[in-house]
């Protein structure tokens, strides 16, 4: 009997430390916090274009759509730059990740952009 209970303990433990010990906090900083639905709402042009206008002070001024499209392609860089294994590195064009993350938060508009890069990285064939 104290042998089925130690059989028990150490398959709940295995258990535990799998869905627990292996998860890592990740922390996201910037826009990438932002919602899903907020990324959607700002979206002003086509997939992968930025769009900046000249005002008079002659100082170049970018649309949030453009703020978060950068931050995509900076998370993207940062990741391939984590990445040692260089055929695992993703390469994709930029209205590839913009249409993908597009997508995701529109069918999420509760989650968060970090979210949405991470579901790409997921499905993202090198």
């Amino acid at each position: 009997m104290k042998k089925a209970y130690i059989i028990v303990a150490t398959l709940l433990w295995e258990l535990c430390c799998v869905t627990t010990c292996s998860s890592q906090t990740t922390y996201a900083f910037g826009v990438g916090t932002d919602s899903c639905g907020d990324y959607v709402s700002h979206i002003t042009g086509a997939p992968g274009q930025s769009i900046s206008r000249t005002a008079p002070d002659k100082r170049d001024y970018y649309s949030k759509s453009t703020v978060y499209l950068e931050w995509l392609l900076g998370f993207l860089t940062g990741y391939n730059a984590a990445v040692i294994d260089t055929t695992k590195q993703v390469q994709v064009d930029v209205a590839a990740i913009d249409s993908y993350v597009r997508s995701w938060c529109t069918q999420n508009p509760s989650s968060n952009i970090f979210t949405a890069v991470h579901h790409f990285l997921e499905t993202a064939d090198p």
